[in-house]
């Protein structure tokens, strides 16, 4: 049952990543230049990273709960906003406060998860999987929304999301005692943890790996609708299953580590991922049709 925690990652990223389809959309749907549609990406990014800093430094775990809170109810107002003042370039301050309440509600999300999580022995790799595959999956999910029902009841569902969140939140905080100690009784069962300290040090190489991932994703959320809108004439629905599955598969991909602890010290794993990560970036550049830039988004995960 602890594990029900990563619902709300995912939910958050619904609409965080619905948001931001619809305002790549929008961008491309208007033929505007390319760095336009890509800025819609730099505006949120830009917001998210200085916040999210600052509020690692100010935000205490014991408070976590209340900055949850906000930026869930402050998610939910940013999509009433995107659904009634729909404007151009109003996108932007819709994208300056998505940014804002994502880095408020991930950073302090981080610090209240580890109430649930108190077993030291299963090691940080179990929660990290869980983690990442939460939030692409919510990340695959918001432009599938979009793509499938029409652009005013996925806003309005995502107004309801973001209010359900704060309720849930509420709730977790009068029965968080009776949950954690559910949680403490329950962790004699988990395994034995890893001794990391005979494998090397990855960190510089994770960060520059991770970074480099993470600018490839961010090029193929704002270049990915702009070509297949400009020059491929895709329509909504096309986009959003393609943005789905680049997230989809990110998720798929991030669940399956939950069954290993030591894959990111396995060298031919990681060669062969960057390698369809190549594969995909061409894939999207060249591709002709639906079916190649499908292919290209899984190949990305």
């Amino acid at each position: 049952m602890k594990n029900l925690i990563y619902l709300f990652p995912l939910v958050m990223d619904i609409v965080v990543s619905g948001i931001l389809f619809i305002a790549a959309y929008r961008f491309s749907e208007a033929k505007v230049a390319a760095w336009m549609v890509g800025s819609t990406m730099t505006v949120w990014a830009l917001i998210y990273t200085v916040l999210a800093y600052a509020a690692g430094c100010v935000v205490k775990p014991e408070k976590s709960h209340r900055v949850l809170i906000g930026s869930s109810v402050g998610i939910a107002l940013v999509s009433l906003g995107m659904l009634i003042f729909n404007g151009l370039y109003t996108q932007f301050l819709w994208l300056i406060f998505t940014g804002s309440c994502g880095a408020l509600f991930f950073t302090a999300f981080q610090m209240y998860m580890k109430r649930f999580v108190s077993d030291n022995r299963a090691g940080i790799v179990r929660s990290t999987a869980l983690y990442t595959g939460s939030w692409s999956l919510g990340f695959a999910m918001g432009p599938l929304l979009f793509g499938l029902v029409s652009m005013q009841t996925a806003f309005i569902c995502c107004t309801a999301a973001g209010i359900v969140m704060a309720a849930g939140f509420i709730l977790l905080e009068l029965f968080l005692p009776k949950a954690a100690a559910v949680q403490d009784s329950s962790s004699a069962c988990c395994s034995k943890a890893v001794d990391y300290s005979r494998f090397p040090d990855m960190v510089k190489m994770g960060y520059l790996v991770g970074g480099m991932g993470c600018l490839v994703i961010a090029l193929v959320r704002t270049m990915g609708p702009f070509r297949g809108v400009q020059a491929l004439g895709f329509n909504i629905d096309k986009m959003g299953i393609i943005m789905c599955l680049v997230s989809f598969f990110q998720s798929f991909a991030g669940y399956m580590l939950f069954f290993s602890r030591d894959w990111m010290y396995k060298k031919f794993n990681g060669a062969l991922l960057n390698a369809a990560g190549v594969v995909a970036l061409l894939g999207f550049a060249f591709s002709t049709n639906f079916i190649w830039f499908a292919l290209s988004a899984v190949l990305l995960r």
